[in-house]
């Protein structure tokens, strides 16, 4: 009999889910660059206080992958 553990199938489908959602949500703010950065809108943003944003989410991100895949080796 083997001594591994079994794969918990579910947990790969949601954290795929949800890396998928975050990809989409990356990709998304180039949409609302526009928005923000316009000076006559209602938020007056600056185009690099905007990217600023995206650029520490994109940092944010991948500091959070990086620590998954060192503990995934506890997870199974």
């Amino acid at each position: 009999m083997s001594t591994e553990k079994a794969t918990n199938r579910w947990f790969v489908i949601a954290a795929a889910i949800i890396i998928q959602l975050v990809f989409g949500v990356v990709c998304a703010w180039s949409a609302f660059t526009n928005v923000l950065s316009d000076p006559d809108g209602a938020y007056q943003s600056t185009a690099p206080r905007s990217a600023w944003i995206l650029s520490l989410g994109l940092f944010l991100f991948a500091q959070v992958l990086i620590w998954a895949g060192i503990c995934s080796r506890f997870l199974w």
